[in-house]
C-alpha cells in the first residue's frame, strides 16, 4: 500500500480505516480488517503498467524471504484492482481476511 500511494509507511499505518478489525477477535482462524478507501481507489485507478512495476520492490519484501514472484504478484495485484473498481462503482469498501 505505501508503494502504491507513493507515502511511508508509518503514515499508511496511521490511517484510521487501515487495518480496523471487523471481526470477531476471538475468531482463531481469520480475521477480517478494513482497508482504506485511498487504497480502494488507488487500485481502481493504476494501469497495468503501475501494478506490474509494484511487483517488483514488493516481491523483495522480507515477508516473501527471497521468494517472491513479481509475475504472480502482478496478476494478484491486477485482480485485486478489478475488484477495487468493482467496489467502487457500487460504492463499497476493501476488506482483508487475515488466516491465522
Amino acid at each position: 500500500m505505501a508503494l502504491l500511494l507513493a507515502e511511508p509507511f508509518s503514515q499508511v499505518i496511521a490511517h484510521p480505516r487501515f487495518g480496523a478489525l471487523v471481526s470477531d477477535p476471538q475468531e482463531e482462524s481469520a480475521w477480517v480488517v478494513t482497508l482504506p478507501d485511498e487504497l480502494r481507489d488507488a487500485l481502481a485507478d493504476a494501469p497495468s503498467w503501475q501494478l506490474a512495476g509494484l511487483a517488483v520492490p514488493w516481491s523483495g519484501a522480507k515477508e516473501f524471504h527471497g521468494y517472491g514472484d513479481p509475475a504472480h504478484l502482478t496478476a494478484f495485484l491486477e485482480q485485486l484492482a478489478a475488484l477495487a473498481r468493482r467496489a467502487r462503482s457500487n460504492r463499497h469498501s476493501l476488506y482483508s481476511a487475515i488466516f491465522l
